[in-house]
């Protein structure tokens, strides 16, 4: 139930949803490194400086440098696909990129502010052509290791993104941002003392560090140690005390160790601060319901069914809500159940078969409710299924 920050989410500036750790501080960990879509400011200068010891190669690239009227151009265009990013319109934003990359092509934050727009619309290979583009010309960036990283890391090239990100931590080890980053990734792939090591070095490095404590309360509490956990998700909300994703994981632990009310207390506080805080609903729906009080979780369910499926219509194709969503009906299903609402349980059931057909508890579920309908027949062929798809899942 508790949750780590995405790749994604360092990027895109949203919440969130599957490993997120912190929707809310992404500007105050990464904003310097993106400043693509949305920002106002470049990377950094308009021309490389040549010293009397320039290689040829460094010469010929400032007699490529714009004049002062093209220079002065480039920033217009960079400024206008910063505000057209920013609203909402990033194919006009990459247009004027484009634009300034033909007339400035040594400008490594047009290529790093391109390839951030890209990333934000889901065009992978273009934002890494931008990010390696960037690299050829300011190869010693530890900002663009970590840019690249995040993009092999949307691409399964788990290898290949912790190279870049060892790569990023070499160039700047004083960079809290880039052990914060690697600990994700050793998180994700489940090593949890290695990436205790690295939020360890985030912590100390990072000046405002809820981050690193938040993630590395996942990675204690992975390995089973709650107390840990728990210490250190206090400690994100006292950095950051609008932190609701630290309230969400905090309330996870505390409902493993029973205490329900606080566990409660905690989700509702993380709701609070961001209605879109999806997993918390589903938490405290689950809690509500190990305490009986199932009008409560039915009402948690509910919210979280219809907060989702407005994101899935409002993210068109790119946002599918999948298992995710066919496992709060079932849930909501369960619940129904409790209550005697068989009729709304049995469409639940359906609908949660229907995302998930390979869910063999909804079809268990589902069992148990033709069986309240006296449905024989049909019962006994969701019991088949359940069971086979049981034996499925057992290990060789």
């Amino acid at each position: 139930m508790g949750k780590l920050w995405s790749v994604i989410s360092l990027l895109r500036h949203t919440p969130p949803r599957r490993f997120g750790c912190a929707a809310g501080l992404l500007s105050l960990m990464l904003a310097p490194l993106f400043a693509g879509c949305g920002a106002a400011k470049p990377d950094g200068p308009t021309a490389p400086v040549v010293h009397p010891e320039s290689t040829a190669s460094e010469t010929l690239r400032t007699e490529m440098a714009p004049s002062n009227d093209d220079v002065h151009r480039v920033e217009r265009l960079l400024t206008e696909a910063d505000a057209f990013s920013a609203s909402g319109d990033p194919q006009a934003a990459i247009q004027r990129y484009d634009q300034a990359i033909a007339l400035a092509p040594q400008r490594v934050d047009a290529f790093s502010r391109r390839g951030d727009c890209r990333f934000g619309t889901g065009a992978l290979n273009e934002a890494l052509a931008d990010y390696e583009a960037a690299l050829r010309i300011s190869p010693k960036d530890a900002r663009l290791y970590i840019k690249r990283a995040s993009v092999r890391r949307l691409r399964q090239q788990f290898d290949q993104a912790l190279a870049d990100s060892s790569a990023a931590i070499r160039l700047d080890p004083k960079s809290g941002e880039a052990f914060l980053f690697r600990g994700n990734l050793l998180l994700e792939r489940g090593r949890y003392e290695a990436s205790i090591t690295d939020y360890d070095a985030a912590i100390h490095l990072m000046a405002n560090p809820a981050l690193a404590y938040c993630n590395r309360g996942v990675a204690y509490r992975n390995m089973g140690d709650l107390d840990k956990a728990i210490a250190d998700y206090t400690a994100a909300l006292e950095h950051n005390t609008e932190f609701a994703d630290a309230y969400n994981n905090r309330g996870d632990v505390l409902a493993r160790r029973g205490k329900l009310g606080e566990a409660i207390a905690d989700f509702s506080e993380a709701i609070r601060i961001s209605p879109d805080e999806l997993q918390a609903y589903e938490n405290r729906g689950d809690v509500q319901f190990r305490q009986k009080k199932f009008e409560l979780a039915l009402a948690d369910y509910s919210e979280l069914i219809r907060r989702t499926l407005d994101l899935a219509v409002a993210g068109g194709s790119n946002l599918s809500p999948g298992a995710k969503l066919a496992r709060v009906y079932r849930k909501r299903s369960a619940t129904l159940f409790r209550v005697k609402r068989f009729d709304e349980a049995l469409a639940d059931a359906d609908e949660a078969i229907r995302l998930n057909p390979d869910d063999a508890d909804a079809y268990t579920l589902r069992y148990q409710l033709y069986l309240e309908k006296g449905r024989v027949s049909e019962a006994d062929a969701d019991r088949q299924r359940a069971a086979s798809l049981l034996l499925r899942q057992l290990p060789p």
